[in-house]
């Protein structure tokens, strides 16, 4: 079936243009993944994920190669019906356009820390008069039921505590191609303290790790990928993962968990084993 253009009025034609340089993709994959980020919007949007990667591995090759962020992504685009495009929207230079987009993008996140750090600081001193006056209210004696003083049960473990943190990690499929490793991950709550997929502290993601032939860690970071759902002890859940490979044929990709500024979970697998490395065996 040939899909027709969207003639607005008198053969006038609306396109839509995904990408129009390697400054404008710049922009587009870095406030779309920082929002993404700092929202905690769960899976979506994992392509910028990937984009987002590929520029901070080689900054200059996105620049210049604009046409690798429709990779993977438009398996079989539309024929394009117009003519050639006479109107650019907007005469700014793009180097321009990416630094005040950037800027304005920090300043906004900056603004939202500070707005978030008011309202902790405010919730930790009305705990910290709760915690106080109840103490009072037992030292004296009181009854405590009834009064809004009272001690209120301990919450469910979650995994912003370290000491109760089990996973167990499981590479169910993968498939290398074109750098880019796709692969079905399976991972399982074996602890007793609830997975949290909220952002912030405690905040549990598959994270992809960079490996040395010999074994060694050489980029701690360099992938993420987060839970559908907040996860109980004893669950487990199936999780697609997009990553893209290093550079050098001879690093080797390993999948853990970590609870975001608490801990990993130190249960590591190899997702991705170069074949050039020999066996020590």
């Amino acid at each position: 079936e040939v899909v027709q253009p969207f003639d607005v009025a008198g053969g006038c034609h609306l396109a839509h243009f995904p990408i129009r340089s390697g400054w404008q993709a710049a922009l587009k994959v870095v406030q779309h993944e920082t929002q993404r980020a700092a929202g905690g919007y769960g899976g979506g949007g994992t392509h910028y994920g990937l984009h987002y990667a590929r520029l901070i591995h080689d900054p200059a090759r996105f620049l210049a190669e604009p046409e690798l962020y429709l990779c993977g992504e438009v398996a079989e685009p539309a024929a394009y019906w117009g003519a050639a495009v006479r109107h650019a929207a907007t005469t700014e230079a793009d180097p321009q356009r990416l630094t005040r987009g950037l800027l304005g993008l920090v300043r906004r996140l900056a603004d939202s820390h500070e707005r978030w750090r008011s309202q902790a600081e405010r919730t930790v001193h009305r705990s910290a008069l709760r915690r106080t006056l109840s103490r009072l209210w037992r030292w004296l004696g009181l009854p405590a039921r009834g009064n809004r003083f009272a001690f209120r049960p301990a919450a469910e473990p979650d995994s912003r505590t370290p000491e109760q943190l089990r996973g167990d990690v499981r590479v169910l499929k993968s498939e290398v191609a074109d750098g880019v490793l796709s692969a079905v991950v399976r991972v399982s709550n074996t602890g007793a303290a609830k997975w949290r997929t909220s952002t912030g502290d405690g905040q549990v993601n598959i994270g992809a790790q960079a490996m040395t032939p010999d074994g060694r860690v050489s980029v701690t970071d360099w992938h993420r990928a987060g839970l559908p759902a907040d996860l109980s002890p004893g669950d487990a859940v199936d999780i697609p993962l997009t990553c893209p490979l290093p550079a050098d044929p001879g690093t080797a990709l390993g999948i853990d968990l970590v609870a975001e500024g608490v801990t990993w979970f130190g249960c590591r697998v190899p997702a991705v084993t170069p074949p050039e490395v020999p066996s020590t065996s």
